[in-house]
């Protein structure tokens, strides 16, 4: 009898760990398949910038493409780059930095990397005065807001309402993805006021 008893426990204990690893599992793939992460195949959804034009409450995500040779591994300079990028976002007037995506009105995805320079004939123009000849740093910038909502409870897609990418700013890497962050607040400020 005692077997029995054991052994419906045994089976009621490993339901419950099936079940909450389950939920776990669910949570974690809802919270990278959510509206603030670019979708990994796929365009997002389109949008326009003034779908933001009176959000507040941004969320930063900051990335480094660590795909090739002499990517920005260094954490250092990992954190040179996103405290760049903050700053930007503090000195905007009227945006506060959430740390929570869920408490975000809008998203902004920072992704930069690093590649050796090409030659002289090779290279696009750039937006330096003062060109590192041994460096070219590119920075691709995406806000999104939530897009369509998906049958799963509580997700949506990503909607981006604002892209640019630089494939060739020839800065020190900080500076590089705050110039290109720069113009996104231009653009986001220029609308607010109306001009």
């Amino acid at each position: 009898m005692q077997n029995a008893k054991f052994g419906k426990t045994s089976r009621r204990v490993g339901w419950v760990t099936f079940f909450f690893l389950l939920t776990l599992g669910t949570t974690a793939w809802a919270q990278s398949q959510n509206w603030w992460i670019l979708p990994a195949s796929g365009p997002a959804e389109r949008g326009k910038l003034d779908e933001i034009k009176t959000m507040k409450k941004v969320f930063l995500n900051v990335t480094f493409d660590n795909s090739g040779a002499g990517q920005i591994t260094s954490a250092t300079e990992q954190a040179d780059i996103r405290k760049n990028v903050e700053d930007a976002f503090k000195a905007h007037k009227g945006l506060s930095i959430v740390s929570n995506p869920l408490q975000a009105e809008f998203a902004v995805i920072v992704r930069t990397s690093l590649a050796a320079a090409g030659a002289e004939t090779e290279r696009p123009g750039n937006f330096s005065v003062a060109l590192d000849p041994d460096a070219e740093i590119s920075v691709e910038v995406t806000v999104l807001v939530p897009g369509a909502k998906l049958p799963t409870g509580g997700l949506f897609k990503p909607r981006s309402v604002w892209q640019i990418s630089s494939s060739n700013v020839q800065l020190e890497a900080g500076a590089a993805a705050r110039f290109v962050v720069d113009g996104f607040l231009w653009e986001l400020k220029k609308l607010r006021e109306g001009k």
